[in-house]
């Protein structure tokens, strides 16, 4: 056991207090060594646009400093380009010039930077037209999903087949919903609902055309009994759905596409399907 009486614990510079002690006052500053950063005394103009498309990109810190040493030699001075030297680069960015060459390498793959080649030295250039950024950035803002989980960047082939199947699945799901091809104008029954919603003040939200194509296939739908709906009852339907707006619980229906999903939530909710067309049953 050691003795903590001992002169050697007293005397022992282990256990003397620092010389001097800097303790901050609160509220005191010196103002004159904190930066202070104003846009008089220089700025440079970036699009936003162009901000937010260098975000979407998967670049590392030494490629982001490139960039960013570039902004400054070119857009900083009104330039397009400029001639920099990699010590240059290397004393603005604090990479060393193997790292500063493998990112202006990148770069430059990637058509993110141009660089032109003259006698007096390499001269920058910033891309700015970010869709010819060797569809990197098409890659990253359109991934798919694989198996296991992760997204996966695809080429601008796959991408292109991928939008082409995509467009013709939601075509054919269309088809699937709405049933039977748009019918044209001179249907007799179509034009009797059209006419009687529009006569009823019948929100038509949407496209005329699709609201035709739902309300053709509203009076061609059957219900549980297999009976087809026919005009009469889609003339009702149309004539509860202007009387449940407002009314606590009721389905609420203002164009011919909700009308087309929820006409069983009116029925029921009026508790009159047998007898759908008894005025009482509307109030």
């Amino acid at each position: 056991m050691w003795d903590l009486s001992t002169d050697f614990f007293v005397k022992s510079s282990y256990l003397k207090p620092p010389a001097t002690v800097l303790i901050p006052q609160a509220g005191v500053f010196n103002k004159e060594n904190m930066a202070s950063p104003q846009t008089e005394n220089g700025y440079t103009m970036i699009a936003n646009e162009i901000m937010e498309a260098l975000a979407l990109q998967n670049l590392c810190g030494s490629e982001f400093c490139i960039i960013f040493h570039v902004f400054r030699k070119t857009y900083g001075f009104h330039k397009k380009e400029d001639t920099i030297s990699l010590t240059q680069f290397e004393k603005a960015t604090s990479t060393s010039r193997q790292g500063v060459i493998k990112a202006i390498k990148s770069l430059v793959n990637k058509n993110i930077l141009v660089v032109n080649k003259s006698g007096l030295g390499n001269r920058y250039k910033f891309q700015k037209d970010y869709e010819k950024w060797g569809s990197q950035l098409q890659r990253t803002s359109q991934l798919q999903r694989t198996s296991g989980g992760r997204f996966q960047a695809t080429s601008t082939s796959q991408l292109q087949a991928t939008h082409k199947r995509k467009k013709e699945k939601n075509k054919r799901n269309s088809t699937k919903v709405l049933g039977a091809k748009a019918p044209d104008n001179r249907n007799k029954d179509l034009q009797e609902i059209m006419d009687f919603a529009t006569s009823k003040n019948f929100s038509l939200q949407g496209s005329t055309k699709l609201n035709r194509q739902y309300a053709y296939n509203l009076i061609r739908k059957k219900d549980s009994n297999g009976n087809v709906l026919g005009v009469e009852r889609v003339r009702w339907l149309i004539v509860a759905a202007l009387s449940s707006q407002g009314k606590p619980y009721a389905p609420q229906v203002n164009d011919f596409k909700n009308l087309f999903y929820k006409w069983q939530d009116l029925i029921n909710f009026f508790g009159k399907e047998k007898n759908a067309g008894d005025k009482k049953v509307i109030g």
